[in-house]
């Protein structure tokens, strides 16, 4: 019973009706318990070691090859240099270089510790030219097409192969036909077409064109 001013200023009880609470909730259930004298038995005494196979840590299937087009590596030593550390790229291949035949500051500065540079310079312009950058444990060297028809004037290429020539890799890289250099995709074409055949001849077990 609970206390209800009236108008009249008096004081009359009222009285509350205790409401059921529904059930749209749900109803509260209790939580089986299940008592077992069963003991667990340690698995490795019901394990086959003839059926596990072992997965190295850490190994690499495939290496991470990334290309760039920079148009002048000068103004971008210290973003190529990030990059690499920060992405853990095995080879990176740079075109339009433009860093000529000898550059070595840019050299130095792109180039992160445990990883070398090897340089092909476009010629008689200090514009083009290619750079390839990888880990030093790869062992990579200039390689050179030697079929006596490899010569090319409408696309740069830059050919490397580990110490082994296992792996050969090949950067290709074509500039932009213009009035100037008069290149045409007639040419290019008719060039391209021997390419991969002299690319095929280079003794390796693989061979990466990019």
């Amino acid at each position: 019973m609970f206390p209800e001013l009236t108008s009249g200023g008096g004081c009359r009880k009222r009285r509350l009706r205790w409401r059921k609470r529904g059930n749209r909730g749900g109803r509260n259930r209790r939580i089986r318990t299940v008592v077992s004298d069963h003991h667990h038995t340690d698995s490795t005494n019901c394990s086959n070691s003839q059926n596990l196979v072992k997965v190295p840590l850490g190994c690499k299937k495939f290496l991470d090859i990334n290309v760039w087009n920079a148009r002048s590596m000068c103004n971008k030593t210290t973003t190529i240099h990030d990059f690499i550390l920060d992405s853990d790229v095995d080879v990176l291949i740079i075109c339009e270089a433009w860093i000529g035949e000898e550059n070595p500051v840019v050299i130095g500065e792109c180039t992160p510790s445990g990883y070398s540079l090897l340089n092909f310079p476009r010629v008689g312009d200090k514009h083009g030219g290619t750079v390839i950058i990888s880990k030093s444990h790869l062992n990579l060297k200039v390689s050179q097409i030697t079929t006596d028809d490899a010569s090319y004037g409408t696309f740069e290429h830059a050919c490397v192969c580990d110490i082994d020539k296992t792996f050969r890799l090949v950067a290709m890289y074509r500039p932009p036909p213009f009035r100037k250099n008069g290149f045409t995709m007639a040419k290019f074409h008719e060039e391209f077409e021997r390419f991969p055949c002299d690319v095929d001849s280079l003794p390796a077990a693989v061979r990466t064109i990019c």
